[in-house]
């Protein structure tokens, strides 16, 4: 049966928390559910949210906004809540304690350096909430150490698989590609990677197919100029052993599909996991670092975790998979991108949505 859902975020960045609400918004719809986004007015989710499904931009979520949510909670009487930041699950709670509507909070960021004092009131801004949603086991197993007595439902993130596919017989240079995508930020491991780099070229030698480290991204706490620098400081070529790329790439797809092995060499963060699920629906082999939740998207066949080896375990890993990922035919890659789509498509999410929907939101 079809229901309304209203979500709201406070997000004032195109975080993957951003990208999780509009998932989530993308996901219910596409099981028929209707849905209005409440998006912080001029955020990046305003901006995208355009062109998905209705929308109503806030200018805060303080509890000033409660009458004008009531009065619309009047008029559509939406099933539930999904709040992806604190303070809208405050204003939805207090919405509920009016109405009676169901909230949904989801939790994306880790919560284990919280002290007792933080712990006591994350389970007291926690009640009420009928169930809390979480992307991965990491979380999930986090939140209930902190003593919350809501279910807690871990549902990955869904990408859109009509974006990333495996683009088949993506013209190549005779180099194996080691992607690296995102922005350039301290916390992303772009210059440990290139330090990597350095010694896995080393030991490849004048073997043919010598890998080529590509970072794609746009500068943050890291400009394109410390990367330069960090590549000539290990003694390595741009353009040759290293290249950079700034700026929007349009056919993301293809530049995965065509890459020999996805790198997500994070020092931290990396909860929600985004770029190396599209790696993944795009065929292409992951090396992921053991930040956050990034080891539990490496299902068998789908690449390697690095966390817990030794830099020369790291890098020998690196080589056998790289050499996997050279020798392995279209079908290879498609059935790795089909494994993919099993656990993090929007199709996939979905499915998640709906079974915690049916078990803690049904009308009795």
């Amino acid at each position: 049966m079809s229901r309304l859902y209203w979500h709201l975020s406070s997000n004032r960045w195109n975080s993957a928390i951003t990208e999780y609400a509009l998932s989530t918004a993308r996901a219910l719809q596409s099981l028929g559910h209707a849905g209005v986004f409440f998006p912080l007015d001029g955020s990046p989710a305003h901006k995208r949210i355009r062109t998905l499904l209705t929308f109503h931009p806030m200018p805060d979520f303080t509890l000033m906004r409660l009458p004008i949510l009531l009065a619309r909670f009047l008029r559509e009487r939406p099933e539930a809540i999904f709040c992806y930041g604190g303070v809208e699950t405050v204003l939805a709670l207090a919405l509920k304690r009016l109405t009676g509507v169901k909230v949904v909070r989801f939790r994306g960021q880790e919560t284990k350096g919280f002290g007792s004092f933080n712990q006591l009131r994350q389970r007291w801004s926690h009640r009420g909430v009928d169930f809390v949603l979480s992307p991965s086991d990491l979380i999930s197993g986090e939140l209930r150490r902190l003593g919350l007595k809501n279910p807690i439902v871990t549902v990955p993130l869904g990408c859109d698989q009509q974006r990333y596919w495996h683009v088949p017989k993506v013209s190549r240079d005779g180099r194996a590609q080691l992607l690296v995508f995102g922005r350039f930020d301290p916390v992303k491991g772009h210059l440990p990677m290139i330090e990597r780099t350095a010694e896995i070229l080393r030991v490849w030698g004048n073997q043919p197919q010598r890998p080529q480290l590509h970072i794609v991204g746009e500068p943050a706490n890291v400009s394109a100029a410390d990367l330069v620098r960090a590549v000539e400081r290990v003694g390595l070529v741009i353009d040759d052993d290293v290249r950079i790329t700034t700026g929007r790439v349009e056919d993301v797809a293809a530049l995965m599909s065509g890459s020999t092995l996805g790198v997500v060499p994070s020092l931290g963060s990396e909860i929600i996991c985004r770029v190396a699920e599209e790696f993944l629906l795009c065929g292409t082999p992951v090396a992921v670092s053991a930040a956050g939740s990034l080891p539990e998207v490496v299902f068998p066949g789908a690449g390697f975790c690095f966390g817990a080896k030794s830099e020369i375990e790291t890098v020998q890993s690196f080589i056998e998979w790289i050499r996997t990922s050279l020798a392995e035919s279209e079908e290879d890659k498609l059935a790795r991108a089909a494994a993919a789509v099993q656990r993090f498509s929007l199709p996939a999410m979905a499915a998640g949505l709906q079974l915690a929907i049916d078990q803690y939101l049904s009308r009795s």
